[in-house]
């Protein structure tokens, strides 16, 4: 399995070629022995070198893919970057986005048993509160069906992921932290979470959605 996503940003390409189509190429630029020379990938290359949203990849900044299974190390990164304070304005916006139906978790615990899809066979949980207080708990199985297996993201939803997880501020400004950037050490599963946040960020901050497309089977080396 594979989720396929395309930020919707401000893009002459996109607006030429369409968020479907864009995926498509970038599916063939990663699969590209070398960058292309010519053709219709040959000019987007050119012209995405110096679009913001590039983020210094080679292929298409504001599309890419993530890759199952999806790792314990994905899901523990996604969960720690919650926030601490649940009266926070990000948190808040995440606490009632989770209560949709589409963000029960239930589909992704579904896949869970079949252990190609998930490393771990049952989700993390972040708690708050005490014993007399009362306590939230949010699992990774929440948050990676609300990203990856709702649809495509509205912008509305594409900045409540992003502020909740310390990409936007409450103002929807970006915010940059040293946890975002990938690293060394990461695996292929953060590295294409931390990417897919990013676009999610960028999207949301500009009245965006991020399309994201299910993959069941995909083709080519995983």
């Amino acid at each position: 399995m594979a989720v396929h996503f395309c930020a919707s940003l401000p893009c002459a390409a996109r607006q030429r070629l369409g968020d479907g189509r864009l995926m498509e190429l970038r599916i063939a630029a990663q699969h590209a022995p070398a960058p292309p020379r010519d053709g219709t990938l040959a000019e987007l290359s050119q012209a995405c070198r110096h679009c913001p949203f590039h983020l210094g990849l080679r292929d298409l900044g504001c599309a890419g893919v993530i890759r199952h299974p999806i790792t314990a190390a994905a899901e523990h990164w996604l969960l720690q970057r919650l926030p601490d304070d649940l009266d926070a304005p990000a948190a808040r916006g995440l606490l009632a986005g989770l209560q949709a139906p589409q963000a029960d978790g239930r589909e992704v615990d579904r896949l869970r048993p079949l252990h190609r899809h998930y490393e771990l066979r049952r989700p993390l949980r972040r708690r708050w509160g005490g014993r007399f207080s009362g306590r939230t708990v949010v699992t990774s199985s929440q948050l990676l069906q609300l990203a990856l297996h709702a649809g495509s993201l509205l912008p509305t939803q594409a900045r409540l992921l992003a502020g909740a997880l310390g990409y936007l501020d409450d103002r929807h400004a970006p915010r940059v932290d040293a946890d975002m950037a990938s690293a060394p050490q990461d695996d292929a599963s953060l590295r294409a979470l931390k990417h897919f946040m990013s676009m999610a960020a960028a999207a949301g901050q500009h009245e965006a959605g991020v399309f994201v497309s299910l993959d069941p089977q995909p083709q080519g080396p995983t």
